[in-house]
């Protein structure tokens, strides 16, 4: 195998994994929205099987920017579960997680 071949290969490898953690990453946040339907998530999630790549851009275009928001809240609330912090403590980075 000469050099070319081996970035190549190496470049297609390292997309190839970028793309299974985007598509991971979409997938478990469908379905931790508390504001989208079950039908709403069902239609994600078959949209993510049948079309992945423009599934994936799509809803990252419409609803992108709450990925961040709502994995803070899911870690909020395990802490919260566990008694690592308080409610108080929840409820302060609640507020500061939904106003932006």
């Amino acid at each position: 195998m000469n050099v070319p071949d081996l970035l190549w290969s190496l470049t297609a490898i390292v997309l190839l994994v970028g793309y299974f953690l985007l598509l991971f990453r979409v997938v478990v946040d469908v379905f931790r929205s508390t504001d989208l339907s079950a039908w709403a998530k069902l239609a994600w999630f078959v949209a993510a099987l049948v079309l992945p790549v423009l599934a994936i851009l799509a809803y990252l275009a419409v609803r992108g920017r709450g990925i961040g928001g709502r994995e803070a809240l899911a870690r909020a609330r395990a802490q919260l579960a566990s008694g690592a912090i308080t409610v108080e403590e929840y409820e302060a980075l609640r507020a500061r997680t939904v106003s932006g």
